[in-house]
């Protein structure tokens, strides 16, 4: 099914199965080393290459099989199938309103540019390269997200002194105390709109998908409201939405703003780093959306009380910028990978483009 493709390859994370005397039934649709499986509907361009491992396995509903000449390299039309001018061509002829959806008559409809196959061979391994580089960058970063974790969540909580290799203290330094949130800062709400109140000047609104990177904004060309205008480097904290997706707190980094409502401006007091307090509020979103309530899992909300009234530990202000130095060093290894990542998508791209159009022969 569509959901196993996972880099090009079929995953068994989540596989459905049959018997084999059902598969025997259905032996039509079962899959040879070398075709191509495509997805049906959904993201376009997904697809996967069928190893000797899945010989035998079948095509589910929600694919395409296809079975090549001998005069087409597999793995070159993998990487066609996922250049961005193939995805858009694609896209612009998929039929369906809400979801996208190809057919056999749309892939038969699809040009390509077919080279010789030794070309077409060098022109995978030299696209395969990439590959491998960008899924071994990929999981740096996760290694590096895993790392973070474990390095604030201790820094958090048991400071910057070293713990001996065999202890299994988790108890906070003495020189810390416990206290709620509502005695370290001050959460205040945005403002609420009526689309009506939208414009297309004025000052950007920052709304949740605002928050996830998203630089598409509404704007408001009237007078906020005291205390509802955002400036860059201040903190928020998303408190509406999905669990694991929208809550949570972001250092704002976008221009300055009016804050929409389901996000709330969080002030230090005094004595209370910004982002050793950022640091916190992100060790501790999963405990405070397991809060949330609502009706249906896309309208989840936590009341101001359920984040003011969560104890954290507290270190000395000085330890506290210690510790956000700490915490900013590991966040900026993890951007640097990030960074990384997308130089090499884009380098990707351009190689797409140039050796599939042909502006650059490779042999």
């Amino acid at each position: 099914m569509p959901r196993d493709f996972a880099d090009n390859m079929i995953s068994t994370a989540s596989l459905s199965r049959v018997t084999p005397e059902k598969a025997a039934e259905l032996d039509k649709y079962q899959l040879e080393a070398g075709d191509i499986v495509l997805a049906r509907r959904g993201k376009i361009g997904r697809c996967a290459l069928v190893t000797p491992t899945e010989t035998g396995w079948v095509c589910g509903t929600g694919c395409f099989r296809a079975r090549l000449l001998p005069t087409v390299d597999p793995k070159f039309l993998i990487q066609f199938l996922q250049w961005p001018t193939t995805v858009a061509w694609l896209s612009a002829n998929a039929v369906g309103q809400t979801m996208q959806n190809l057919n056999t008559r749309i892939l038969s409809g699809l040009p390509i540019n077919v080279p010789p196959l030794r070309v077409q061979e060098r022109i995978a391994d030299v696209l395969d390269s990439v590959d491998n580089t960008i899924h071994a960058t990929r999981r740096v970063i996760e290694q590096t997200k895993i790392v973070r974790q474990g390095f604030i969540q201790h820094l958090l909580f048991q400071g910057l002194a070293r713990q001996p290799p065999d202890s299994n203290q988790r108890e906070v330094p003495e020189t810390w105390s416990e206290r709620p949130l509502g005695d370290l800062c001050t959460f205040s709400n945005g403002q609420v709109f009526k689309a009506s109140e939208w414009s297309d000047h004025g000052l950007p609104i920052i709304r949740i998908q605002n928050l996830n990177g998203s630089r598409e904004f509404k704007h408001f060309a009237g007078q906020p409201k005291v205390g509802c205008t955002v400036e860059t480097g201040e903190l928020l904290f998303a408190w509406a939405g999905v669990k694991g997706v929208s809550f949570g707190p972001r250092i704002w980094d976008g221009p300055t703003g009016v804050l929409n409502q389901h996000i709330y401006r969080v002030r230090p007091h005094e004595s209370v780093d910004i982002m050793w307090l950022y640091e916190t509020l992100r060790q501790i979103t999963r405990k405070i959306e397991d809060r949330a309530q609502g009706f249906k899992a896309s309208l989840l909300h936590v009341r101001k009380a359920d984040i003011s009234s969560h104890a954290v530990p507290v270190p000395p202000y000085d330890e506290q910028r210690h510790i956000a130095a700490r915490a900013l060093f590991v966040s900026e290894m993890e951007s640097l990978e990030r960074s990384n990542l997308e130089g090499l998508v884009k380098m990707k791209q351009a190689l797409m483009d140039d050796l599939f159009t042909r502006r650059v022969d490779i042999v």
